[in-house]
């Protein structure tokens, strides 16, 4: 319980988490602290991070503030190389057209686990993770 109240913390300090569910590991950003002072540089450095191809994952309540009131769970838009912290804003916020794609061309696949972790620290931290920044780390090194 230590470990998930010191990654809401870190989350709320602006600051990246990894989170590990089994042999895959997804590192997580509030998109506030993904943009907020930040250059374009500090996204890149972040997808650099992932190790993956990162995406955006908007819950469920703010996808039903950017219009999509049918949502039952988190939406994962993938990002190509060489988004920038303008177009993270864009996505996040409802201002770019992608948003109102098809719903099932806006719901990427997370896995079970990652779903139900998402959903829930948005619902117990007051939507904390509206909208974050994720990418795929792979499997984790085992000893």
């Amino acid at each position: 319980m230590h470990q998930v109240e010191r990654a809401i913390f870190d989350l709320r300090r602006g600051l990246p988490v990894v989170v590990i569910a089994g042999d895959t590991r997804v590192l997580v950003q509030a998109i506030e602290g993904a943009i907020e002072g930040a250059g374009e540089e500090a996204v890149s450095r972040l997808a650099g991070l992932a190790g993956d191809t990162p995406a955006l994952v908007l819950s469920r309540h703010r996808l039903a503030i950017l219009g999509e009131r049918e949502a039952r769970g988190a939406a994962r838009l993938p990002l190509p190389e060489g988004t920038g912290r303008r177009r993270l804003v864009d996505l996040a916020f409802g201002i770019a057209p992608e948003v109102a794609m098809e719903r099932e061309a806006l719901y990427g696949r997370l896995n079970d686990h990652n779903r139900r972790y998402l959903s829930a620290k948005s619902e117990r931290a007051g939507h904390l993770l509206d909208a974050v920044f994720d990418g795929d780390q792979g499997p984790t090194a085992r000893s």
